[in-house]
C-alpha cells in the first residue's frame, strides 16, 4: 500500500516531554484550585499556553 503523503509521527511525536508536562500541570492545578474566574490575561500573557487538565466530563474511555 502506498500513500500520496507524508506519515503523521503519532502521540508519542507529538507529546511533551514530562518536564514541560509536569510545569503544564503544577500550573494548570493551581489555576483550578483557585477558580478560572478570578484570572486576567495580563497575568498569563508571559508565560507559556495553557493547558486544560483532563475531566470526566465527556470521557468516554472505561465506561
Amino acid at each position: 500500500v502506498r500513500f500520496a503523503g507524508l506519515t503523521h509521527p503519532g502521540i508519542i511525536g507529538t507529546a511533551p516531554s514530562k518536564e514541560l508536562l509536569d510545569i503544564w500541570n503544577e500550573r494548570e492545578k493551581e489555576l483550578q484550585d483557585n477558580g478560572f474566574n478570578r484570572l486576567q490575561l495580563c497575568d498569563i500573557l508571559h508565560t507559556r499556553p495553557l493547558a486544560n487538565l483532563p475531566t470526566l466530563k465527556g470521557c468516554l474511555l472505561g465506561m
